[in-house]
Order: C-alpha cells, then structure tokens, then sequence
C-alpha cells in the first residue's frame, strides 16, 4: 500500500505542471470498469480520468487535483478490521503528521484522514478515506494544492464520497 501512495504521489507531482483558473461546480455520472468490479462516479466538471496503476484515478484538466482509487476483494482479507488497520497503519506510518484529521464517514463504513503533505517542495493537502463497499475494500487518495485547498477540496471529496460499486 504504502508502495501505490507513494507511486500515486509520484504520477501526480508529474501531472503537476500548471495551475489554471477552472471554475468548476457540475458533475456527470459515469461507470467505470475495473479488474475489481464496476464502480460509477460523479466527476467533476473539469476533471478527466488518468491512465496510472489505480483501478480508478481523475486529475483536473488544470493538473492541479487529483483522485486515485484502488480496490481489493474481500475475500484476500481476514476481515474488514484487518484490512482497515493495515491502511491506517500504512498512512500514518508514511506521513505521521501531527495536524492529520480523522473523520468518521456518515453513509459509508471508513474513515476519512485529512493533512497538509509536501513532497518535492510542492505544497498539497492530502484526503484519504479508507471504506468498505459490497464486495470490496477500496482505498481513496485526493490531492489538492495548497493554494487552491478551498476550492477544490470539496470538490474532490464530493466525486470520492459519490464512487458507488455497480452491477
């Protein structure tokens, strides 16, 4: 895990290459097929899907956002306690920041953590939720640059709290 944080980092420092000034506050469903199942996200007006190694991943037209998503199944776990301890453990263990927020999620089982992160002297604010869908364990990871947390962390947030696993 702490292996595709730190590759999910990576891509998106590389896609970080400008800032443009999109004001942006529609979103259109779309389905989006994985080696793990289907899974239908609202995204944000203004974003594209990337070609990384996550199952899902999204980066703003103005590269300066970015969402990634990867999903495991069930049954390569012990139990959803294991799975979520070892993805805790792994981002605490990764960047143990002292301002990092840990927030219940009210229509999903996870947890969402929240902190300021620096890599490469870029400045961004990290979300993570960690949740447990119907067949699936799934790791989210956002990022938004400092300069822009206000604007865009909502909306980032808002396209990782639609991903719904699909049929």
């Amino acid at each position: 895990m702490k292996r595709i944080i730190k590759m999910l980092m990576v891509v998106f420092l590389l896609m970080l290459t400008g800032c443009s000034n999109n004001s942006v506050s529609t979103s259109k469903k779309e389905v989006m097929k994985t080696d793990n199942g289907n899974f239908e996200i609202e995204v944000a007006k203004g974003f594209k899907a990337g070609t990384d190694d996550a199952d899902l991943s999204f980066y703003a037209e103005s590269k300066d956002s970015y969402l990634a998503v990867q999903s495991e199944d069930k049954a390569d776990f012990e139990s959803w306690e294991t799975y979520y301890e070892q993805r805790k453990s792994n981002i605490i263990e990764s960047y143990n920041d002292p301002d990092m927020k840990e927030s219940s999620l009210k229509d999903s089982k996870g947890s969402r953590f929240q902190f300021p992160y620096s890599e490469d002297g870029v400045n961004l604010e990290l979300i993570c939720e960690i949740v447990e869908s119907d067949n699936y364990y799934v790791t989210k990871i956002g990022t938004v640059p400092k300069s822009k947390k206000q604007k865009e962390e909502q909306r980032v947030i808002q396209m990782m709290e639609s991903i719904k696993e699909v049929d």
